[in-house]
């Protein structure tokens, strides 16, 4: 049986232990990524510059491209089905609430002088 002080210190060595697995997981990542700070060997040709079009077309265009051709293949099918694409609500739908707003209720009715709640005390 466990005793009521043992019970509430589980959390708090859950939350130890959960601190620590993310400062030791951040550290050897800082490990693991230091040799990509490390410069070309001594007898490697060094590498050769990437022009500017072509770091901007892999880094830029190419996801700009991919991201209009998904926008693309998402809408394109309700555009064959001949569906308008727009923010507005269909009439033809109801999504809750009134329609007429509060003129809809009548003068004297509990709904109108109680705000819409019906529950009694």
């Amino acid at each position: 049986m466990t005793t009521p002080r043992a019970r509430s210190s589980r959390p708090a060595r859950l939350r130890t232990a959960t601190r620590v697995a993310a400062v030791a997981l951040v550290a050897s990542l800082v490990l693991v990524a230091s040799p990509a700070l490390a410069d070309v060997p001594t007898g490697w040709p060094d590498p050769p510059d990437v022009p500017t079009f072509e770091a901007l077309t892999i880094y830029l265009f190419a996801p700009l491209a991919l991201f209009v051709l998904i926008a693309l293949l998402t809408v394109v099918p309700s555009w064959a089905r001949g569906e308008r694409t727009g923010s507005g609500t269909p009439e033809d739908q109801w999504f809750g609430g009134r329609r007429g707003g509060p003129d809809e209720l009548e003068a004297g009715s509990p709904e109108r002088t109680s705000g819409g709640a019906s529950g009694s005390w």
